[in-house]
């Protein structure tokens, strides 16, 4: 059999894992079509390399828990169910005051007493040198030197007990409840130490064993498990870059990421992806939140069928299928189509969420400024006043489990 002939029965063997009266198959059956060609074009395909290639889509597809013959529908292209009206988070520090365990003003007093912290840590800052400012769960404060040389990528665990920091091609880990002094290095996943460590990293843990890291530039996501000491990468479907990356309770993840053939949201579970659907009508979302049953993220604009989105700012997405239920526009802001590779909707950004239905907002997002924390209930639309934070304080991470006692 020549290459011409190959390449025939290739094309056919991918074909026929889209029956022609399955149109949810098309997804599937484009990815191994796409391998096929990319491989084709770098002149690299031996017919042992391609024949092994199809059976591994096909098994794949076939696999227990790594099913995709029955991808759920992907995102309504129409509006989503409810967009409100259009907020101006300027005035976030005059809306209803809403009852937390954080208090209203968060301030950093004069002498707070370095690692380690009677308990677990409530909220993470940064003071825009190396130093990491923990709130304690008592309202005591705490305070560690950022051991990578900068406390920007920082990230609290699900309980509050362990605190991971990120820089300068290093990641470390310590127990805020035995101290700073403690930290410890831990390998990062596989690839140059510059993916790790750009400014586009993100830094979010896994329970409080594991950590995950997504960097958006070169769009790759890693894990690493820290008792163990170990590291890998995430092997996403055909993804070219991932835009943003949700930690999910159940002990997986969502990723927002560019494929082949365009925009997709693949579900990760066990390391594996196990099942992918279109975002061509969200666009790219960043900076995600997930909760057991609904993700938050960041977007350019609410798509509209009469016209491009006006606003940017943040729609919520059910789990189930991720067809989008709820945006909140952030006024002050235009869409600016194809502007840079970071959506900034007036310096609002997901922080965690409070509840099954309620999530925190973070307003404000430059060093050196007042900020404040907002609540916004994403069935009832409600916005209420959290707390303020002080303009020599950035906040870096909140736990999970952050309104737990």
């Amino acid at each position: 059999m020549n290459e011409t002939d190959l390449f025939s029965v290739l094309d056919r063997a991918t074909d026929r894992i889209e029956p022609a009266a399955a149109p949810q198959h098309a997804a599937v059956s484009a990815l191994a079509r796409a391998r096929v060609v990319r491989l084709r074009r770098r002149g690299v395909l031996a017919g042992a390399v391609a024949a092994a290639a199809v059976v591994a889509v096909v098994v794949a597809t076939q696999a227990p828990g790594n099913d995709r013959t029955e991808p759920p529908v992907g995102p309504d292209p129409s509006e989503p169910a409810v967009v409100q009206a259009a907020w101006d988070p300027q005035g976030a520090a005059d809306l209803p005051q809403r009852e937390s365990v954080l208090p209203v003003a968060i301030e950093l007093p004069s002498s707070p007493l370095e690692l380690p912290l009677s308990g677990p840590a409530r909220l993470a800052f940064a003071d825009g040198l190396e130093r990491i400012h923990l709130l304690e769960s008592d309202g005591r404060w705490g305070w560690t030197q950022a051991p990578s040389g900068s406390a920007y990528t920082t990230s609290l665990s699900d309980d509050g007990t362990m605190l991971a920091n990120l820089g300068n091609g290093k990641l470390f880990v310590t127990d805020v409840r035995y101290g700073g002094y403690e930290w410890r290095e831990v390998p990062l996943p596989p690839g140059p130490a510059v993916y790790w460590s750009s400014p586009g990293t993100r830094l979010q843990w896994q329970g409080d064993t594991q950590l995950v890291l997504s960097s958006s530039g070169p769009g790759v996501v890693g894990v690493v498990d820290v008792d163990a000491g170990v590291s890998s990468a995430l092997d996403l479907v055909d993804a070219l870059q991932v835009f943003g990356y949700a930690v999910t309770p159940d002990g997986g993840g969502a990723a927002f990421a560019e494929g082949v053939d365009g925009l997709v949201i693949q579900d990760v579970e066990d390391d594996t992806v196990v099942r992918s659907v279109s975002a061509e009508a969200l666009g790219r979302v960043w900076s995600p939140v997930a909760n057991h049953t609904r993700v938050v993220g960041v977007v350019v604009g609410v798509p509209r069928a009469d016209g491009p989105p006006e606003h940017p700012g943040l729609v919520v997405l059910d789990r189930d299928g991720y067809t989008a239920t709820r945006y909140l526009p952030i006024a002050g802001k235009k869409y600016s189509p194809s502007i840079g590779n970071v959506v900034d909707p007036g310096g609002v950004s997901p922080v965690a969420w409070l509840d099954d239905h309620t999530v925190l907002l973070k307003q404000g997002s430059t060093l050196g400024k007042p900020w404040t924390l907002v609540a916004w209930d994403v069935e009832t639309g409600e916005l209420t006043h959290v707390s303020d934070g002080p303009d020599s304080l950035q906040l870096v991470s909140a736990p999970r489990n952050l309104v737990s006692d």
